[in-house]
């Protein structure tokens, strides 16, 4: 886990990244197989396909709260004793 702040930034944007990646990577290759299907038959591809103005906008994910920070204790000084003279 990274400690450094920019590190911390850099691998939440690097999870997004990689999610947004994943999702074009499988509808890419979903129609790919559809045109290669469409080519073998020997028919045209089905527009079945959906264009970037058609997709769903990205939910949220709820982000969780920091905890709070731990309050230390204080230290009581004990108190001074007097002195008696004799």
């Amino acid at each position: 886990m990274p400690i450094i702040k920019s590190a911390i930034k850099r691998a939440k944007q690097t999870k997004v990244r990689t999610a947004r990646n994943l999702g074009s990577k499988r509808s890419m290759r979903t129609e790919i197989k559809a045109v290669e299907a469409a080519v073998a038959s020997g028919s045209k591809p089905s527009a079945k396909a959906k264009s970037p103005a058609a997709k769903k906008p990205a939910t949220k994910k709820a982000v969780a709260k920091k905890p709070a920070a731990k309050k230390t204790a204080v230290k009581k000084t004990p108190a001074k004793k007097t002195t008696s003279k004799k």
